[in-house]
């Protein structure tokens, strides 16, 4: 065997790792009505132009969070926003995870929240 062999077998080995997380990594789906939401680890509520909604999508899609969870875009169908009416919603974003609801953004928050769901699987 040559010597380049082993660091290239070392190399292409952490690359199908690499791909295998990134591709195996939960990534957040809109959910269309009527759908079955009992699927769903975690509920978010948002809508496009809030920032702080994004700034929960960025948090969620990090590699280390493999919590299940589903986007409703409050104003694009009537059954999203009348089901964020029913939970009493009235600012984005809410998130349910479990059975506790976060209203607005914070990062502790919801790392708080889905590490305790988490241990209660």
């Amino acid at each position: 065997m040559k010597k380049y062999s082993i660091p290239i077998v070392i190399a292409l080995s952490i690359a199908l790792v690499a791909t295998f997380l990134i591709v195996s990594t939960p990534t957040a789906r809109k959910v269309p009505f009527p759908a079955d939401l009992a699927s769903c680890d975690m509920l978010l509520f948002t809508t496009q132009s809030c920032h702080y909604c994004k700034a929960a999508r960025r948090l969620l899609n990090k590699p280390e969070i493999t919590i299940n969870w589903c986007e409703i875009d409050t104003q694009q169908t009537k059954e999203g926003y009348a089901l964020f009416r029913e939970i009493g919603g009235q600012g984005v974003p809410v998130a349910i995870i479990g059975n506790e609801r976060i209203d607005g953004y914070s990062q502790v928050s919801y790392e708080k929240a889905i590490k305790k769901y988490q241990a209660n699987l």
